[in-house]
């Protein structure tokens, strides 16, 4: 695996928790 499909990898799994996280704490948030 070269550095660059481990960069995209990252990118990707980390888009994805955050994305996963924001939808976890959008009932949370007060509108």
């Amino acid at each position: 695996m070269t550095f660059l499909d481990f960069l995209l990898f990252f990118l990707k799994h980390s888009t994805n928790h955050l994305f996963v996280h924001s939808l976890c704490l959008t009932p949370l948030i007060p509108f």
